[in-house]
């Protein structure tokens, strides 16, 4: 069960929702973060639009923004790398980034971001690390731990942070896996069916998605999106 406050939403013991549409700004997508002992890592920016409300939230957890040691970024969209600038200089964090994706927030893309779709623009921002798996690799972060796994499908760098809690829960931290799909920004469907196979080779009990928590069977609601695939474009 979600407990929720005004300013975020503890999934687990390590695990918060700290921006989304119902925390911060309509259209920021859902930024977590994942914390032990001294760090803490960001998954996701929100689109810039309320990005000292995030600063509030993760501090009314009782992190210092000093601890916040990276940003994930799990693909180049508007509404979840549109805040990554003010992030970094506030921070100091280092950015994290596949290669694939990460010359769309370099130059502030507004077309591959979809910031054009939201009539929006954002300020471009060095990314620091560079994902370059094909596949997936492990990623140490200080005491935290990802798995990550490229997923191409939505755009071409999204990946997805396989994560395991402190209370042993198998945590998927997925970006974008519902969707939708646009030439505009490269999207490939039939690289997107590849990649949900492979997501469904895992045990996971907490599905954290851009724009959905699934708690309830979330191998199940990644096997439903086999079935309602979405295309703009």
């Amino acid at each position: 069960m979600l407990v929720l406050t005004l300013s975020f939403i503890k999934l687990l013991r390590d695990v918060y929702v700290v921006a989304g549409p119902e925390l911060t700004h309509f259209y920021d997508a859902y930024t977590y973060l994942v914390t032990r002992k001294s760090t803490a890592i960001l998954i996701d920016a929100g689109s810039g639009l309320a990005t000292e409300e995030i600063f509030k939230n993760v501090r009314s957890i009782g992190i210092k923004l000093q601890m916040i040691k990276y940003l994930i970024l799990t693909h180049g969209h508007y509404d979840h790398i549109g805040g990554a600038k003010k992030l970094k200089e506030t921070t100091n964090c280092k950015v994290v980034m596949h290669q694939l994706d990460a010359e769309v927030l370099e130059k502030a893309d507004a077309t591959l971001s979809a910031a054009d779709f939201y009539g929006e623009s954002f300020k471009p921002c060095n990314v620091d690390l560079k994902l370059t798996t094909k596949d997936k690799e492990t990623l140490y972060l200080d005491n935290i731990i990802f798995e990550v796994l490229h997923i191409p499908g939505h755009t071409p760098g999204s990946i997805a942070l396989y994560y395991e809690s402190v209370q042993g829960q198998k945590v998927l931290f997925g970006g974008d896996l519902h969707g939708p799909f646009s030439s505009k920004w490269q999207s490939d469907v039939k690289q997107w069916k590849k990649s949900i196979e492979k997501l469904l080779k895992l045990d996971i009990s907490l599905l954290c998605e851009g724009h959905n928590i699934v708690k309830k069977d979330p191998r199940k609601w990644i096997r439903d999106l086999l079935k309602n695939v979405i295309q703009i474009t």
